[in-house]
């Protein structure tokens, strides 16, 4: 084990950009302390698959340690990441976009948001 300071400069070290936006989603809830049953429940997936994120996340952000990731890992590498690689994460967090909400239409244009404008006309 490292001691905290050690910890923390490893942290910062460990710069992975790219992450998808469900990553981000899953990142930045482990570092505000959702369950897992809260994740599933606000990204609409099942426990085990929130379970396979958290996993394929720990292992593509301390793939070049000798740590054993887990969400409380990710939480810290989150947090020191803040400013750098899970910036984003951060943003979707604070706009209130970690989880969609039911009534956030899913198509804002193109042919998707063409026909359900068009068929919610029609039912008027």
């Amino acid at each position: 084990m490292y001691p905290p300071h050690e910890m923390v400069e490893l942290m910062r070290r460990l710069c992975v950009p790219g992450l998808t936006n469900r990553q981000n989603q899953i990142l930045v809830a482990c570092a505000l302390g959702y369950t897992a049953d809260e994740m599933a429940k606000g990204l609409q997936l099942s426990r085990p698959t929130i379970f396979r994120h958290i996993e394929l996340l720990g292992s593509r952000i301390f793939a070049s340690t000798d740590l054993n990731p887990n969400r409380n890992l990710l939480a810290t590498w989150a947090f020191v990441q803040r400013d750098c690689c899970a910036a984003k994460a951060w943003r979707m967090a604070e706009q209130n976009e970690l989880f969609p909400t039911p009534n956030t239409p899913r198509a804002t244009s193109g042919p998707r948001a063409i026909r359900s404008h068009a068929m919610h006309s029609m039912a008027r």
